[in-house]
C-alpha cells in the first residue's frame, strides 16, 4: 500500500487524529482537512501532529483549501497541497527529495508572506 488517505471532520480533535495515525497501515498518510477545521486553527495542534507522525515514522501530507490553515501547516513543517487533484495522475512521493523541494517552496513563500502570531 503506497499511502492512506484520512478525511477528518471539521471539529475532530487532535487526539482522535493521532489515534487514527497509530492505526494506519501505510507509512505515507494524506490528511484531507476541510476549511475552518479545528486541527488547522492552531499551530500547536499542527506541531503535535508533526511530532507524533515523525515519531511513528509516518510521512504526512495535509490537503486543504483553507488559506490561513495552509500557512500554519507549512510553518509546522508539514507538506501541504490545496487539492487532491494536485496529486492525481502522478506518483505521490513523500520521501526526502519531496520534502526538500517542498522546503524550498516554503522558504520562498515565507519570504513573501508574514503572519502575526497570536
Amino acid at each position: 500500500m503506497a499511502h492512506q488517505t484520512f478525511y477528518i471532520d471539521i471539529d475532530e480533535e487532535i487526539t482522535s487524529i493521532i489515534e487514527r495515525l497509530k492505526k494506519a497501515r501505510a507509512r505515507e498518510i494524506i490528511v484531507v482537512v476541510p476549511k475552518r477545521a479545528l486541527l488547522i486553527q492552531s499551530i500547536i495542534n499542527l506541531r503535535i501532529l508533526k511530532k507524533e507522525a515523525d515519531e511513528m515514522g509516518i510521512q504526512l501530507m495535509v490537503v486543504t483549501q483553507d488559506k490561513l490553515g495552509k500557512i500554519l501547516i507549512e510553518k509546522a513543517g508539514i507538506l501541504v497541497q490545496q487539492k487532491m487533484d494536485d496529486l492525481s495522475g502522478e506518483e505521490i512521493t513523500l520521501g526526502k527529495n519531496s520534502s526538500e523541494s517542498n522546503e524550498n517552496r516554503r522558504e520562498t513563500k515565507a519570504e513573501t508572506t508574514e503572519i502575526n502570531e497570536i
